[in-house]
């Protein structure tokens, strides 16, 4: 039977119930490494931006009382050049099953990764720090706990290896619903909806992510919920994607390159027209079988290719005039982002792809 973790219920976790202790999150010395691509889909001309996003704890420290550890991030840009200082600091600390963020929202800590779960568990957590402080944090009341929080359902945990370690990998899809068009700035849900993770695309009201013990995963730990759950309504789509991570008893090496390599941008995109206009693209992420299915017959013959976030191609196929859908296999793909082009005459559209086993 599923089951729905309320704010309060949550807490009471912690005290015990379910046998699961995790190492200590974001140890002071810990260091994650990030690539992060962001395609702007509005506004005249689009454009890329990569960078590489290194996030350190740097100190234990006291807030409200509560030994904690200061995580701070330092940004290097194509656009920007060289490595300026994230000016938003955040505070962690954990017990043995729960992570907890200082939530300027509520002057408080309160939960944000909670191990001591089952799949298909219903998780209500409170709406988490956002980049912009809590004058852009969406707090309005969530229908589904009856309070401020963001929900999510806990669709499976693996265990999975990570470089040269196996680590438990959990999962979800936010819960959301359709809001109002045109009524800024929470126009596409009718309550506070989260992911963690990388946006991608599929169907439009749910949106995976995950979370990974000891390490987080791929969202950046500064900035806590990188996406909303409809990645699209922002004007950034982001690809993020952890290249290492180290502290005194880890040190995972996810890429083949350096972690802080900062790559042109790939595939020269001045102006890219995303692809859902045109196909759908489901699993997203995919495990085996990727299935695009065009929603109008190609009127003359499509290039469809596949590229890793670094630009190097990975599939190229040519499809016929008339084809109405058509499947590839990536099963043997490595897990990760690919970005999908599709050139038909002089019309070019893109779109990202997660594959994950």
């Amino acid at each position: 039977m599923k089951k729905i973790f309320h704010l309060i219920i949550v807490l009471l976790l912690l005290a015990g119930g379910r046998s699961y202790s995790q190492n200590q999150f974001a140890p002071v010395g810990a260091e994650w490494w990030y690539y992060s691509v962001h395609i702007e889909y509005q506004g005249e001309p689009r454009s890329q931006t990569n960078s590489t996003f290194h996030t350190q704890s740097i100190k234990d420290t006291l807030i409200d009382g509560i030994a904690c550890r200061k995580v701070i991030t330092d940004i290097r840009s194509d656009v920007l050049g060289g490595f300026h200082p994230n000016n938003r600091d955040y505070y962690f600390y954990d017990n043995t099953d729960t992570v907890f963020v200082y939530n300027e929202n509520f002057n408080r800590f309160t939960p944000l990764f909670v191990y001591n779960a089952q799949e298909g568990d219903t998780i209500c957590l409170p709406v988490p720090p956002t980049p912009g402080g809590p004058q852009s944090a969406d707090l309005r009341p969530n229908p589904i706990s009856g309070d401020t929080s963001f929900c999510f359902v806990l669709d499976s945990v693996r265990v999975l290896l990570y470089d040269t370690a196996h680590l438990r990998t959990y999962f979800i899809h936010a819960l959301k619903a359709p809001g109002t068009p045109g009524i800024p700035p929470f126009s596409t849900t009718a309550y506070p909806s989260y992911n963690w993770g990388i946006a991608v695309g599929g169907s439009n009201d749910r949106f995976p992510g995950k979370y990974i013990e000891r390490i987080a995963g791929d969202f950046l730990p500064s900035k806590i919920i990188l996406n909303v759950a409809d990645g699209y309504g922002a004007p950034y789509a982001p690809y993020d994607t952890l290249r290492c991570y180290s502290d005194s008893f880890y040190s995972l090496k996810l890429v083949p390159e350096a972690c802080d390599t900062l790559y042109p941008v790939p595939l020269g995109i001045k102006d890219p027209k995303p692809a859902r206009a045109v196909l759908q693209c489901y699993p997203n992420p995919a495990a085996g079988q990727l299935y695009l299915a065009f929603k109008a017959l190609l009127k003359q013959e499509a290039v469809l290719s596949f590229s890793d976030i670094s630009g190097r191609p990975v599939f190229r196929t040519t499809l016929p005039a008339g084809r109405p859908q058509t499947t590839i296999d990536v099963g043997r793909w490595s897990n990760g982002l690919y970005l999908l082009r599709l050139q038909t005459g002089a019309e070019v559209y893109y779109e990202k792809i997660a594959v994950g086993h």
